[in-house]
């Protein structure tokens, strides 16, 4: 009945000329109680909007057509003025707020493609879960499929993980214990794929855990670098094992970094014994200052560098060879004792030579001296 006597006043409301008017007849297409006789319109003071607003009032008192609004209605209008402004500001901070959950959600969505992380929560009364489409897309489900409760969320993961995530779950739950774990997940086609999963415990106010929220990322791409340079380390140490030669690594600093057999032998220490010395430690004070201005100034030209000297703890003549590289130095010792003394006797022989040769000359001399008597 209200709708139809608004329509009614339709054309009176387009343009009110007037803050009370008589309403027209019923008409044959709409219908209103008959007691109807007059309609109150008083604008509503300033709503914030172009389109003009007001307060009907629909009155059986046809006498009262014309007549101003009384101060009641005035009042009522204001405060329907403010309950209306009210409500629109509502709608704005509400479509504010709607705004801002988008831009945060956008940037969120961005930030965890960037750094191939996706974010998930588990609410514990209902053992749903909720994620995001980053932690879809790492554990490569469809545009519309989803991870929607707590097991869903461990048959995901590996069998031989299925039991420890469960318990880091449920460790979670009750004790509020966080976790960080390096494990592996299953994705289309049943191949596993290695994240790492983080969780940590949501309270209330009171102090009682409501849900747990948390992340994984996506580590593939680390682990298949460790699995190289661990297959790359191995390799190098085959190799540098397989030097005949002995063969040690320092650092910048000229401490062992790394021994093969050889110089274990030759240095008669272990590796357990020397790394982390350094090389000159345990040397006569002249023989480590001769090594280690050699060392220092391979270092500081980038230059290789060679000296021989007698090392008198070890007994031995060694021949020492340090190229530099961009970690330290790769140094070689070769035990030349045995050429040495080689050499040492060849110069004795040649110093007797020459003696016996002098010898000889004087007896020539003096023989013909006497001759010439």
């Amino acid at each position: 009945a209200a709708h139809a006597a608004l329509m009614d006043c339709a054309d009176l409301l387009t343009q009110p000329a007037a803050e009370s008017w008589l309403l027209a007849p019923p008409s044959k297409n709409r219908s209103r109680p008959a007691d109807w006789r007059c309609a109150h319109w008083v604008p509503l003071p300033g709503t914030g909007t172009s389109t003009q607003a007001g307060l009907l009032l629909l009155d059986t008192d046809a006498s009262r057509e014309g007549q101003a609004a009384s101060p009641v209605l005035r009042v009522l209008a204001t405060h329907a003025a403010g309950v209306l402004a009210l409500a629109r500001r509502s709608e704005q901070i509400e479509q504010y707020n709607a705004n801002v959950l988008r831009e945060s959600e956008s940037r969120l969505n961005l930030t965890e493609h960037t750094a191939g992380a996706g974010s998930w929560s588990l609410q514990l009364s209902t053992r749903k879960v909720v994620h995001s489409d980053e932690f879809a897309t790492i554990l490569g489900l469809s545009d519309h499929e989803q991870v929607k409760d707590l097991e869903s969320m461990v048959q995901r993961y590996t069998p031989e993980w299925r039991s420890g995530i469960r318990q880091r779950l449920e460790r979670c739950a009750q004790n509020g214990e966080s976790f960080d774990e390096e494990i592996q997940v299953l994705v289309d086609g049943g191949n596993p794929k290695w994240v790492r999963t983080v969780g940590t415990a949501v309270r209330r106010a009171d102090g009682e855990i409501a849900r747990i929220q948390g992340a994984i990322q996506d580590i593939s791409a680390q682990k298949q670098a460790q699995q190289d340079t661990l297959r790359l380390a191995m390799r190098l140490t085959t190799t540098l094992a397989s030097i005949t030669e002995a063969f040690v690594t320092l650092d910048r600093q000229c401490c062992f970094t790394y021994l093969n057999q050889e110089s274990e032998r030759l240095l008669q220490k272990t590796t357990a014994d020397l790394l982390g010395m350094e090389v000159w430690h345990d040397f006569s004070p002249g023989l480590a200052q001769r090594l280690k201005d050699q060392l220092t100034r391979s270092l500081h030209t980038n230059r290789r560098v060679e000296l021989e000297d007698f090392f008198p703890t070890l007994g031995k003549w060694l021949e020492v060879r340090a190229y530099p590289f961009a970690e330290g130095l790769a140094v070689y010792f070769r035990d030349v004792t045995e050429r040495r003394r080689s050499q040492e006797q060849l110069m004795l022989l040649e110093t007797s030579v020459s003696r016996l040769n002098d010898i000889v000359v004087i007896a020539e001399t003096g023989a013909a001296s006497d001759d010439q008597e």
